[in-house]
């Protein structure tokens, strides 16, 4: 239960709870009374808005201020663009008012708001891993848009129960003028696009369980599906702006009476039928609504009561239907501050008072949302629970850890997850602004682990001891207390206790990712304000700092090393590079520092320094660019530097659909010999696309019982090698997981037609590439080697040795490809001839140079087959949303096409609307120009929303590569020629243009 708060000096920061004239401390919550929430949507579409509205729950944001004040975007640039651009979290504890009873508990509500702009991806992907449901705010006018369906993904992924709030609705009847009768569609559309889309994706989700029956709790009606269903109340009909908002059951608890024969549960369900309606007759509810023309029980109820209401107040602005509409919804007057007010605020009174927003959303996560404590589905994907269910009856210590995992009990072993980094400065200057100027010594190794650390230490007079001038990490209690003053061990994603349970890694406690930190201060977050506890629980999301270590992102806290760490989240790559440059030379080392320290508070920001010294910064685009050099700016350090134009990241492809092999010896030693044939050619994109679906469950496949060469030598010592066999799972779903996707792959390649993989079935995939980013995947056709991601290797086969050698030449090659140092995508390589002359096993375990020489040369191997095929580039493309006038539509088509894009299919236009919407593909090094010129032609009308989308192949012509080596030239289109000279002269990689040195017809011109 929650305690009364009694620390004095703190009233601005405690929770004014509407009942009662209570307080509650934010400290003092169960995890059973407590709901960590994230709300995810596109720009625009209402997210801040609806935080706003929570946040009145506790005193935070005046109800008269809700979509003025955007409490949570607290930073300069998100209130002069309007856009959220980082998470925030803010801690909510209210009386919550149960329908079922007259009685209020104390509720807790862990918020984190998102950005929807399509460049902070990584902040969404942070909130959405500490958080245990979601609010998907959808515009009713805009409707599902892709930013949208992304927001969906990340929570689908994560293991979120979703909650949609279809926002705006007042716009259906102020901008759209839309008739009644066409409302209840167009809200039915909207739930229909998401459940179509969640669809989707549980039908690629091979691991969703055969049967959801025993995951049903009769406590929470949403536990066991992921669909959006008005009916059970995860649909949420709102306006956030005028803080109301309500579900079926509301409609049917004000209804029920004056409808015949129903009860609020028969009401509820009926509501959403399409073909029902309400008799004026005899006020009973019938079928036929569509053959008599009639519109069905949702209009005539909800939709013409929100539209008269409206109309009454907000268009015709009458005073005299104010006192009708407050008797008619029931709501008390006399508490409603009416008599000195416009309509229009009347409006926003009386329909907060008849169902508030907050309040409905509030229940509605009480409800549909789990508690901490009841998120087993959640903790056995954040864990990866299958790596160690094999060891769970052997092992007391490890099950005892993930039982505290699953717990999230007080009592139980301090267990937390860092997510996120955050700076809080709220200093007069930058915190290193003092050494602006000054000399540092280069006793410093930048790309050390503990660089920043040591830089940290070094730069002793930072005031970081300022309660304004906070470090602090983003936290997530899963076990146990966190307290000042504790010490904690920082586990990363690839620390395995089951290695060290095992005593195979004694000195586990040496490496860098087992450092240990210790708590300074735990903090409450109340968005841009932070108030400093004792202690928090497991349940919370909290701040803490520590004493010591800059602790890194992503990293889970534990007090013993039996704790399974949270496994890595998948990152958006950056896409733009851009160099900066301090205008005063002697300024480079402190900007070396702070772009370091920027690095870890931004987990979508790499920053290296190139061949030519300069320093580069990659981001995810120019928004995230802006935002980037705002915090360097007014966080770290405020020096004048310049920033170059943006340079995309490129990927490297083949276009070959023939096989034309390359053979290779690689001469190991007098005695042995390899002898390889490769070849490659391009990956259709309906494998590619299966890959990319299952890549993590594909990853752990063919990284199922792969030996090392330490184990095989033990063996061959002990006689103990073992033959081919199929790999097995523990969990027996994992055999019909391992059905479905050979089914899969067997169908993705029989459509392709072509005589390369008319002779390749699934059993040949011998490997796929470690990234999910970039697919490349290697075909096993050599006649008697059975090696492919289903089964375990042959141990007599002398190939075993220098099968993860290989491997690892394949992933190298992937990521620095042979034309301009950017990573191979969609390349299928084929080894056709695979064999070794001599004893291998021998040389490989008794001298490790040996293993790293056979790697470099597979991994030229790799090099040179691509360069042998007709090569080709993929550069990065835009998804561009142009909403403008119907007028200027013409234009609009004429200026994607002029900029190489591609104009998609887009839905009907509203029947009164002279808006349209135009969704186009847009080649990411146009993007700019393409902006400029859609105002240009709609005279500054016009909007465009512009985010990343994929990699599409650049049209050309290439030939070789290989000039640098073997004089050989390189033939490209202009296109092409340009992007690949851009990045080979940014990397400091030799361009062989052709100089003219006497230009005989210029000269003679000139005279």
């Amino acid at each position: 239960m929650a305690q009364a708060a009694s620390v004095e000096g703190t009233e601005k920061l405690t929770y004014a709870v509407d009942l009662k004239e209570r307080k509650l401390d934010p400290a003092g919550f169960a995890s059973e009374s407590m709901r960590n929430i994230c709300i995810l949507a596109h720009v625009d579409h209402g997210k801040t808005c609806v935080a706003d509205c929570l946040l009145t729950l506790n005193g935070l944001v005046n109800k008269r201020c809700i979509g003025k004040t955007k409490y949570l975007d607290d930073r300069p640039d998100e209130q002069d663009r309007k856009i959220t651009m980082k998470s925030s979290a803010v801690s909510i504890g209210f009386h919550l008012q149960l329908d079922d009873n007259k009685k209020s508990i104390p509720f807790l509500i862990n918020l984190v708001d998102t950005p929807g702009h399509i460049d902070f991806s990584t902040e969404v992907v942070a909130a959405t891993r500490i958080c245990d449901g979601a609010l998907i705010v959808v515009d009713v006018v805009e409707g599902v848009s892709p930013q949208t369906k992304i927001a969906i993904k990340y929570a689908y992924d994560e293991k979120l129960k979703m909650i949609l709030i279809i926002n705006k609705f007042d716009r259906l009847i102020l901008d759209l003028q839309l008739p009644v009768g066409d409302m209840f569609f167009k809200l039915l559309y909207i739930v229909e696009q998401c459940n179509s889309y969640i669809a989707s994706l549980e039908e690629f989700d091979i691991l969703k369980y055969q049967s959801e029956s025993h995951l049903e709790d009769r406590n929470y009606v949403y536990v066991g599906h992921n669909f959006f269903d008005p009916i059970k109340g995860n649909v949420i009909f709102a306006s956030a702006i005028d803080s109301w908002g309500f579900t079926l059951r509301r409609i049917a608890t004000m209804y029920t009476n004056l409808i015949e024969g129903e009860t609020v549960e028969s009401l509820t369900e009926k509501l959403w039928e399409i073909d029902l309606y309400v008799s004026s007759k005899d006020k009973r509810i019938k079928a036929g609504a569509a053959e008599r023309g009639i519109p069905n029980v949702f209009t005539q109820l909800a939709c013409s009561m929100v539209n008269h209401i409206y109309t009454t107040l907000s268009i015709n602005d009458d005073e005299l239907g104010v006192a009708k509409i407050v008797n008619k919804l029931g709501v008390d007057a006399s508490v409603l501050p009416l008599k000195f007010y416009s309509c229009k605020m009347k409006l926003k009174f009386i329909m907060e008072a008849w169902s508030s927003l907050a309040k409905t959303i509030a229940s509605q996560c009480y409800y549909h949302i789990p508690a901490p404590t009841q998120v087993d589905e959640k903790i056995n994907y954040l864990i990866d629970m299958d790596r160690y269910s094999f060891y769970l009856n052997s092992d007391s210590e490890l099950k005892e850890a993930i039982t505290a995992f699953k717990k999230c009990s007080t009592k139980g072993p301090p267990i937390a997850y860092i997510t996120k980094l955050l700076i809080e400065n709220k200093l007069a200057k930058p915190l290193l602004q003092e050494y602006v100027n000054a000399e540092f010594n280069n006793d410093f190794n930048i790309n050390s682990m503990s660089a920043i650390d040591k830089i940290i230490s070094k730069l002793k007079n930072v005031s970081l001891e300022d309660e304004k001038a906070q470090m602090m990490a983003l936290v997530r209690i899963y076990s146990g207390v966190l307290q000042a003053g504790q010490e904690l061990v920082m586990i990363n994603s690839d620390y395995d206790p089951v290695q060290y349970l095992l005593g195979q890694e004694p000195h586990y406690e040496h490496l860098h990712q087992l450092h240990r930190l210790t708590i300074k201060n735990v903090f409450v977050l109340l968005g841009p304000e932070y108030k400093s506890v004792e202690s928090l629980g497991a349940g919370y999301i909290c701040g803490i700092t520590c004493s010591e270590h800059f602790p890194p992102g992503n990293v889970t806290l534990s007090e013993n090393l039996e704790t399974p760490p949270i496994i890595q989240q998948h990152k958006m790559e950056p896409i733009v590079y851009n160099v900066i440059t301090p205008i005063e030379p002697k300024n480079s080392h402190i900007l070396r520092v702070a772009l370091q320290i920027l690095q870890k508070f931004d987990t979508c920001l790499r920053t290296f320094i190139n061949e030519f010294g300069e320093y580069v910064v990659t981001t995810a685009g120019k928004v995230h660019l802006e935002k980037c050099l705002m915090d360097l700016k007014r966080n770290l350090i405020d020096i004048a530097i310049t920033v170059s134009p943006p340079i995309y990241s490129l990927r490297e492809t083949v276009e070959q659909i023939v096989m034309l092999p390359l053979t290779k010896t690689i001469d190991v030693s007098l005695l042995c010999k390899i002898n390889i044939e490769l070849s490659v050619v391009m990956l259709p994109k309906n494998i590619s696309t299966v890959i990319q679906t299952h890549h993590n469950v594909l990853n752990m496949i063919q990284n199922q019982e792969i030996p090392t060469i330490a184990d095989i030598c033990l063996r061959l010592v002990k006689n103990e090698i073992r033959h081919s066999k199929t790999k097995t799972f523990t969990p027996e779903f994992y055999d019909k997981v391992v059905a479905k996707l050979k089914a899969l792959f067997n169908k993705s390649i029989r459509e392709n037609d072509t005589t390369v993989w008319n002779s390749i079935n699934v059993m040949d995939i011998m490997r796929i590439g470690a990234s999910k980013d970039n697919i490349n995947l290697i075909i096993n056709d050599v006649i008697e080697y059975n090696c492919n991601l289903f089964t375990t290797q042959d141990e007599y086969d002398s190939r075993v040795f220098i099968y993860n050698y290989f491997v690892n030449a394949f992933n190298l090659a992937c990521d620095i490809g042979p034309i301009c140092k950017e990573p191979v995508s969609n390349c299928a390589f084929i080894l056709s001839e695979f064999n070794v002359v001599g004893p291998i096993n021998a040389l490989i375990s008794n001298d490790p140079l040996v293993g790293n020489h056979i790697t470099q040369q597979f991994k030229q191997l790799f090099l040179d087959v691509i360069l042998k095929e007709d090569i080709g580039v993929m550069e990065p493309v835009l998804e561009a949303v142009v909403q403008t006038e119907i007028q200027w539509l013409g234009g609009v088509y004429s200026e994607v096409h002029k900029r190489f894009g591609q104009v998609l299919p887009f839905d009907c236009l509203e029947e009164n609307s002279k808006y349209i919407s135009v969704r186009a593909y847009i080649p990411a090094l146009d993007g700019e120009d393409f902006i400029t010129g859609i105002r240009k032609i709609s005279a500054g009308t016009a909007t465009v929303w512009m985010a990343f989308s994929h990699y599409k192949l650049t049209a050309s012509d290439y030939v070789d590569d290989n000039a640098a080596r073997k004089n050989r030239k390189t033939k490209l289109n202009n296109r092409a020629e340009q992007l690949v000279k851009t990045v080979r002269l940014r990397k400091g990689i030799k361009i062989h243009d052709q100089v003219v040195f006497h230009a005989e017809k210029q000269r003679t011109l000139k005279k």
